[in-house]
């Protein structure tokens, strides 16, 4: 028995070698499969960290292309204001260049309002020496009126047959004629008489040439011939022109039958027609002095309106333009 035991049979032997060769392949092929499943779950653990970086990476990509299309818009209106800022500008720079203009212009009107003002204080201070000589003229022409009266009144006595009215009659003559030269040689000295005094003046003469006086004297006639014809060289002085120069001897026939008829016809008061006269000279002076003084308001007024309106057009503007 004890040989029997201490034989192994080899069958046995190789049996728990194939068994201990399998446990081996299999214990190496389970440390295998429990590594390659490590392996798998962390490679599969680090893909879903790949992809959630990858779904945040698209997320801030996404979120990147919503900014760089609010900077292509941001940028683009950048760009529209700038060209509204150039035009504005452009604009403004017209506006500017209009407004010099402009100024240029208000101050070449203000000068010439200047120039015309001084015109105008000088026309009237023209006007205020030339009334002083027209109210000289007058004064002269009703003291000649007031010796045609009394060359009438000695004419009256003088058809009574009293010779001495005709001495005395020739004496106002001459004083008569010595007023006529002193009122040539006043209104050669006042040559710039303006037109329309002159009309006055002519006027006036004319309306002194009317008298009460209705006789038919053949020296009376004369005398008032050569008054007329004394007239007629005082107003040629005065102002006649070249204009109507060549109808002044028909008018001065005209001027002297008008004249006569008038001695034969007319009773009037010389002394109440003069005083009319002068009244009317002076209305006339006053309102030539009233419209002068309008016309100086209106061309002081017009360019401080103008420029004004101007002022306010351009606040206008560049409050349209902000």
């Amino acid at each position: 028995m004890a040989t029997y035991k201490a034989r192994i049979p080899s069958c046995f032997l190789l049996l728990v070698m194939a068994f201990a060769l399998v446990a081996f392949q299999g214990f190496h092929k389970i440390r295998d499969e429990r590594l390659s499943n490590d392996i798998i779950s962390e490679k599969n653990a680090e893909i879903e960290r790949l992809r959630e970086e990858l779904q945040k990476e698209r997320i801030t990509l996404d979120e990147v292309r919503g900014k760089l299309k609010e900077l292509h818009k941001y940028t683009d209106m950048l760009r529209s204001e700038k060209v509204k800022l150039t035009n504005q500008l452009n604009e403004l720079e017209i506006v500017k260049n209009a407004i010099e203009e402009r100024q240029l212009r208000l101050q070449s009107f203000l000068q010439n309002k200047e120039d015309q003002i001084n015109q105008l204080k000088k026309q009237e201070r023209e006007v205020i020496e030339n009334k002083a000589e027209v109210q000289a003229l007058t004064g002269l022409l009703d003291k000649k009126e007031n010796e045609i009266k009394e060359i009438k009144a000695h004419l009256a006595q003088f058809e009574e047959g009293t010779g001495k009215d005709q001495n005395n009659m020739s004496e106002k003559m001459e004083a008569h004629n010595s007023n006529d030269v002193q009122i040539s040689e006043l209104v050669t000295s006042t040559g710039n008489v303006s037109a329309e005094k002159q009309d006055m003046i002519e006027a006036t003469k004319e309306k002194s040439n009317m008298s009460k006086e209705e006789t038919k004297e053949n020296e009376f006639s004369e005398i008032r011939a050569m008054e007329n014809v004394e007239r007629d060289a005082l107003e040629d002085k005065v102002g006649t022109t070249s204009q109507n120069g060549g109808l002044h001897d028909r008018q001065l026939e005209e001027r002297t039958e008008l004249q006569n008829i008038r001695t034969r016809n007319q009773d009037e008061d010389e002394k109440d027609s003069t005083e009319e006269e002068n009244e009317g000279v002076g209305d006339n002076f006053d309102d030539m002095k009233e419209a002068e003084n309008l016309e100086m308001d209106t061309d002081d007024k017009d360019p401080e309106d103008e420029q004004g309106e101007d002022i306010d057009k351009v606040n206008d503007e560049e409050e349209a333009d902000n």
